[in-house]
């Protein structure tokens, strides 16, 4: 447990910070960063140690997707979906049911379904060391010696269908193996990304056992690599838009910090000055950019964290905290319990914001509750229990 200072009413107090839930990975590659680790070697070991980055709002969106497929019987998660969320879950579940009748068809032998089980080899490598590496599909149906693997994609980022999908090739290869020291036959199996922001008839790609076989093999050397300290670095936008190695890893640095110098004397003339070549280059490599600043910048902070005086003439400072709504349901029931309506607040709150919703609330009851002191009482317990407390990272401020 690590700690942190937090001000309250009795003062200021020291509290824990909740223990990150254990990796399911532990320390070994696993088949979600498979097209990763193929693309840069020593990724896996430049990042051990390294904690994972706090999740976004795309990322719990995701997350939250992702648990309902997992486990639809989650009636209160389900209940809880924003339109945006029912409507994407209703979708990958309408794909999985299409993509999983049209590969098996209607006379299939009885069929089993897995969802969200991780799937372990554990090999002796050429160097006579014992390796593991593990794999966890969103979804896996099998029936008779003819299985389909289904990977769910959430957000808009398009990913290569499964034709060319690493992690694909990998779970195939797991779940055999997995299924043939139980005794059972796996004969073939198919692999499809559900992504309804990118397709509705997503690509299926189907391997036999001398496909299976292959990618087991492959899977097997680039694990070894993937943990050989000798590996070499490789930079490049796929490999590294997620890796937790950027401050430490000297081929990122090189590579990203590249893209600036190209910039030079372009600021010196308009936009529509410039040679169409130089535009492309500008788009081209204005994402690497940005991110290389970003990353520098979170090392900055992450630095003057530990030493105040990290970074001369400028000082970290807490962000601005937020209480977002969790639970729209309840709010609207109790707006209703006041004589109001859902649709008289979202046509008077506008969006929603929490300035725009105290004044319709406070317009909706002062008939029936006198003074301001009354009235931000019963708006306090408008909100009691539905909002959650979030605080925006620090940020290095000048002093």
């Amino acid at each position: 447990m690590t700690m942190h200072l937090e001000v309250t009413q009795q003062g200021i107090v020291r509290k824990e910070d909740p223990a990150p839930p254990p990796n399911p990975r532990g320390q070994w590659t696993s088949a979600s960063s498979a097209a990763y680790d193929l693309a840069c070697p020593g990724r896996h070991l430049a990042q051990k140690g390294i904690p994972e980055p706090p999740s976004d709002n795309d990322q719990d969106f995701g997350r939250r997707v992702h648990r309902a497929l997992a486990n639809s019987g989650d009636v209160k998660l389900l209940s809880s979906f924003t339109i945006k969320e029912r409507e994407l879950f209703d979708s990958c579940r309408a794909i999985e049911k299409k993509v999983v009748l049209d590969y098996f068809g209607v006379d299939h032998p009885a069929m089993r379904v897995y969802r969200e089980e991780r799937k372990w080899v554990k090999f002796r490598g050429p160097d006579g060391r014992i390796y593991e590496h593990s794999g966890q599909a969103d979804a896996v149906f099998i029936a008779g010696a003819k299985g389909l693997i289904i990977d769910y994609k959430s957000l808009a980022g398009e990913v290569a269908d499964a034709s060319s999908n690493q992690q694909i090739r990998d779970q195939t290869a797991l779940w055999r193996g997995d299924i043939m020291r139980q005794g059972g036959i796996l004969v073939e199996c198919g692999g499809a990304i559900v992504q309804p922001y990118v397709t509705h008839s997503p690509v299926v790609v189907n391997y036999k056992e001398p496909d299976m076989d292959r990618s087991a093999k492959e899977m097997m050397e680039r694990v070894v690599r993937s943990n050989d300290p000798k590996s070499p670095r490789i930079a490049g936008e796929l490999q590294c838009k997620f890796c937790r190695a950027h401050s430490i890893c000297m081929e990122y640095q090189t590579w990203a910090s590249a893209t600036l110098p190209t910039f030079r004397g372009l600021a010196e003339f308009h936009v529509e000055q410039w040679k169409p070549e130089q535009r492309t280059i500008f788009m081209d490599r204005y994402a690497i950019a940005k991110q290389w600043i970003e990353d520098t910048k979170a090392a900055m902070e992450a630095g003057a964290s530990q030493d105040p005086n990290f970074v001369p003439g400028y000082a970290l400072v807490d962000g601005q905290v937020k209480t977002p709504i969790t639970d729209l349901k309840t709010l609207l029931d109790r707006i209703v319990a006041q004589g109001g309506t859902a649709t008289d607040l979202l046509v008077e709150a506008g969006d929603v914001t929490k300035k725009d919703l105290e004044a319709y609330f406070k317009r909706l009851i002062r008939n029936k509750i006198k003074g301001s002191i009354a009235q931000n009482k019963a708006y306090e317990e408008l909100l009691q229990g539905i909002t959650t407390e979030k605080r925006n990272k620090p940020s290095l401020k000048k002093i």
